[in-house]
């Protein structure tokens, strides 16, 4: 009997022991394993386990089974005793008087019992049936943890073997990065926290600093694209310990260890200019962006937080140069400023355990911006007698100091000739101009003869020359004036478009060879190529002129045809070696038969000049006016259509040229307003940095402002030339001039470079005011050249009227 009670105690209490821990389980889970939850938990389960096995198991086995109870239990399976054996006990059991039938019923009872067999009471399986119940309880367990959700093993080993080393990894985890780490003093430090096997709408951060007592509670965010969340730590300057928890998980507790770590606190330079400049040395405090000089050396100062090991300035090249202990916290180097670059400070403290490396400083190299030089008198393509005194003047400037201002000549294409208007000494004049008179009597010139000039400045590292100017001997007064007349009456000033194209395609071969170094290669090719072609043309066309004259036998007829055509024959054989070095890319070598052709080509205008006053001053002599006038028409012939090509060439570069003007006028105005606002912000920082003791400046924009300026300052000179206006040219030079103001103001500080700052805006608006006065005279010339257009295109038609009426008076005359 106790053995069958044993079996289904333990069945039953097996049972419920297993449902107990399942509920355990989903209990520890839903409160996220909480260290109270498990601890309850835990506890709860194993008095309900302990109950279930007292009350099924040990109380059954303990408890004594009643007599009537167990006569009961024979009497329910062998009927045929007819109660005689729960009648017997029950009435033995009952005190008082003892009857005296009790013996005889006890007799009968124990003779109804005697056959009975124990193993016909009980189920000899039932005992069998409770173990396998058992077993298969605890194998279901098993099997249950075996392969059951992860979270009912993981719990099962949280409530009850927590102890086992090692633990249980936790499927409820907060992952939190960098954990335990070690900063510099004053460092920022962000800590993310991604929640793994669980989500929770709100991850709270705990921090505890050393000096304080109290955990502090923060709220993390969510960081974007991620789906971790932040909380950032600022400033830090103690040892601080910190957790995060999420629901009932927390992490384990970290610590972040700061101590102090070498750092820079402040770079001051120290700029040694080029001995050529002049310049004194400049220092910068509390900065650490270089702008200076091509050549110049720029000592490095560090001041550290605390005495670091080793320093060196790392160049974005890959360089570095090291930095020598000159105080406990002070450290220097030397750079030389060469190219645009950029350097770090990178340190090293006494205990080896960590570096620093600062911000990324720029180097910019500024440049040694060439001499402006400018023939100011005449300034412009001269006419002259061949015994005037014409009065040259040539000014120049630059940034650090002229080394010499040259003006060189030549006459008629032959040797050049050097005049010294000024030799510098020691790079200290930075302004100069000089004067050179041209005694043309003692060059023993004839019209048609020319000389040309430049002006060449110099500084220590560079060289500027100006365009190239003409002075074209013409005949004297009452002669050159009758030409004019003549030429305006006759050939519609077509007498002039030889020499005109020949002194373009020389001025043209000058500028490339003089700014070869500013072309790309391929512009260069393209530039001399469209040069050669035009001198081929050129070559062509005076070569027909001098053919067809030849055909006509006109030169067999007077000796200043004959001459004329022999300076055309002359510049033609002049004209090949010039566009054969032209392509051979020698614009240097082809400038001196460019100028014998020049010389011939005028030459030959200057007789045909000569004849037609010839024939304004014949009163007779029909048949000289007939030699004339067909000179005249065989000029007209061949020329009159050259000289439209030449016009409507001339016409496009004008509207490309003012189209291009006035791009500029307009980039001119952004420029001004841009560098307005500069100087305001730099007035503002200089003002604020007052207050606070700090320095520094916009540099880089102030960099590229100083850029556009001085591209914008090219093309203006270009155009200058195109026009030949000396406004142009003057507006060009004044924005050379806040070019350099701008380097000055990047270079200065507070207020030297705002004065700097506020000159480059003067001379800019000056450059604005100059071209809205060329543009207006501009178009005031434009109407004023249609009307006198028209006035010729009256006079001509005129002229026609009164030859036609001259030739009907001489038919008429004939008859008579």
């Amino acid at each position: 009997m106790r053995w069958i009670l044993f079996a289904k105690g333990l069945a039953i209490s097996l049972g419920l022991t297993v449902a107990i821990l399942v509920l355990a389980g989903f209990a520890a889970d839903h409160w996220n394993y909480g260290a109270t939850a498990l601890r309850l938990t835990r506890i709860g389960s194993l008095v309900a386990i302990l109950a279930a096995f007292g009350w099924f198991l040990l109380r059954p086995l303990l408890r004594r089974v009643p007599d009537t109870r167990l006569a009961r239990y024979i009497e329910e399976r062998h009927p045929e005793i007819q109660d005689r054996l729960v009648s017997a006990i029950e009435l033995g059991q009952k005190q008082g008087e003892k009857n005296p039938l009790l013996p005889l019923l006890y007799s009968d009872a124990l003779k109804q019992i005697r056959p009975i067999e124990p193993r016909t009471l009980f189920n000899p399986r039932e005992p069998l049936l409770s173990g396998v119940a058992a077993s298969c309880l605890i194998g279901s367990f098993a099997l249950l943890q075996l392969f059951g959700p992860d979270f009912l093993h993981y719990a099962t080993l949280k409530l009850y073997a927590d102890w086992l080393y090692p633990q249980a990894k936790s499927i409820y985890a907060i992952e939190v990065v960098p954990g335990d780490l070690q900063l510099r003093k004053g460092s920022d430090q962000l800590i993310s926290a991604r929640l793994v096997g669980f989500d929770s709408p709100q991850v709270n951060f705990f921090s505890r600093y050393e000096s304080s007592g109290k955990w502090e509670k923060s709220r993390m965010e969510p960081e974007k694209k991620s789906s971790a969340f932040g909380f950032l730590f600022l400033d830090l300057n103690e040892k601080v310990h910190y957790y995060v928890q999420a629901g009932n998980v927390r992490s384990r507790e970290f610590t972040i260890d700061v101590r102090d770590v070498a750092q820079v606190e402040q770079v001051n330079l120290t700029y040694r200019y080029p001995g050529y400049t002049g310049l004194p040395d400049r220092k910068e405090e509390d900065t650490g962006d270089i702008a200076a000089l091509e050549g110049t050396r720029v000592e490095v100062e560090v001041q550290t937080n605390v005495p670091a090991r080793s320093a060196q300035l790392s160049l974005a090249g890959g360089t570095s140069i090291p930095l020598k202990k000159t105080g406990e916290r002070t450290l220097r180097g030397t750079l030389t400023v060469t190219k645009n670059s950029s350097y770090k400070v990178q340190l090293s403290d006494p205990e080896e355990k960590d570096s620093f490396e600062s911000v990324e400083y720029s180097i910019t190299a500024l440049e040694d911006q060439p001499p402006q030089v400018a023939v100011t008198k005449p300034g412009r393509d001269t006419k002259v007698t061949k015994l005037e005194e014409v009065l040259a003047e040539a000014k120049a400037d630059d940034d650090f100091g002229l080394r010499s201002l040259e003006l060189h000549f030549t006459v008629n294409g032959g040797q050049e000739n050097v005049v010294n208007l000024f030799r510098g000494k020691g790079g200290a004049t930075k302004s100069m101009s000089g004067t050179h008179t041209f005694f043309l009597e003692e060059h023993d010139l004839q019209p048609g003869d020319f000389v040309t000039y430049f002006a060449r400045a110099t500084d220590a590292k560079s060289r500027t020359d100006t365009d190239i100017y003409f002075l074209e001997v013409r005949p004297f007064g009452k002669e050159y004036s009758q030409a004019q007349t003549s030429g305006m009456q006759g050939a519609g000033r077509t007498d002039t478009v030889l020499s005109a194209r020949q002194k373009e395609i020389l001025a043209a071969t000058f500028r490339l060879a003089r700014d070869r170094k500013r072309f790309g290669k391929k512009e260069y090719r393209e530039d001399l190529k469209v040069v050669a072609d035009q001198q081929k043309k050129l070559q062509q066309e005076a070569k027909t002129l001098s053919e067809r004259m030849i055909r006509r036998a006109l030169t067999e007829r007077d000796e200043d045809v004959q001459k004329l055509t022999e300076n055309l024959q002359k510049a033609v054989e002049a004209m090949t070696p010039a566009h054969r070095y032209l392509d051979e890319e020698k614009p240097s070598q082809a400038m001196p038969p460019e100028q014998t052709a020049l010389q011939h080509l005028m030459r030959a205008e200057s007789v045909f000049r000569e004849i037609q006053v010839a024939r304004g001053n014949s009163a007779g002599g029909a048949g000289n006016q007939s030699e004339a006038q067909e000179l005249e028409n065989l000029f007209e012939l061949e020329l009159d259509q050259l000289k439209n090509q030449y016009e409507t060439l001339q016409q496009q570069q004008n509207r490309r040229a003012d189209a291009e003007l006035d791009e500029a006028r307009d980039r001119l105005k952004e420029l001004a307003r841009r560098q307005q606002q500069l100087n305001e912000r730099q007035r503002q920082a200089s003002a604020s940095q007052s207050a606070q003791g700090g320095g520094g400046s916009p540099r880089a924009e102030q960099m590229r402002l100083q850029d556009e300026v001085q591209k914008l300052a090219r093309q203006l000179e270009r155009l200058s030339r195109e026009k030949q206006n000396e406004e142009l040219a003057q507006a060009g030079r004044r924005l050379q001039q806040a070019a350099r103001d701008l380097q000055n103001s990047a270079q200065g500080q507070n207020a030297a470079g705002q004065n700097q700052g506020i000159q480059a805006l003067n001379r800019m608006n000056d450059a604005q005011r100059m071209m809205d006065r060329f543009r207006e005279g501009s178009l005031t010339n434009d109407v004023k050249r249609l009307q006198e257009q028209a006035s010729e295109l009256a006079r001509q038609q005129e002229q026609i009227r009164s030859d036609l009426d001259r030739l009907s008076q001489a038919e008429g005359f004939q008859q008579g």
